[in-house]
């Protein structure tokens, strides 16, 4: 997760929407503590076609969009019914606080992955799974360490 809270879902952000996240999170931390209150704000900080941040206060559309990606309709498929629905569920029905990414910028989880050597760690990612590509640059940092299946 910090992996694509800091560089957006397989590293798509652009080093100016990096920078434009860590601004937008940034002011957002003001505007917070001087309310009083918090926004929200998907996890991957999403951007309008003008290229600037998209506030929304949910992760996932309350209904699936006619162009929906594959991942959004499996999260939808899940989260937004019986099965995976819950009333205080952040993916259900409403979103992280706004700067939750911020410290992600800051110390992604995998900086100190050499400290696993000379520990075995064992990921499983699905062939189709959303996350997939992190486990495998985990993989491709410490081949030595990490086995994956």
């Amino acid at each position: 997760m910090s992996r694509s809270m800091s560089r957006g879902h397989e590293d798509y952000y652009t080093p100016e929407q990096r920078q434009k996240v860590v601004d937008h999170l940034s002011r957002q931390r003001w505007t917070d503590a001087e309310s009083g209150t918090y926004a929200r704000l998907s996890h991957e900080v999403p951007f309008d076609e003008n290229g600037d941040v998209a506030p929304s206060n949910r992760v996932l559309p309350t209904t699936l969009p006619a162009d929906a990606d594959p991942i959004t309709k499996m999260f939808l498929d899940y989260y937004r019914t019986e099965r995976g629905y819950h009333p205080r569920s952040i993916n259900s029905t409403t979103a992280w606080t706004a700067t939750t990414p911020m410290s992600f910028f800051a110390l992604p989880l995998m900086t100190n992955i050499d400290m696993l050597v000379p520990r075995k760690a064992f990921l499983v990612a699905g062939a189709d799974a959303h996350s997939r590509y992190s486990s495998e640059g985990v993989r491709a940092t410490a081949p030595d360490t990490v086995a994956a299946s």
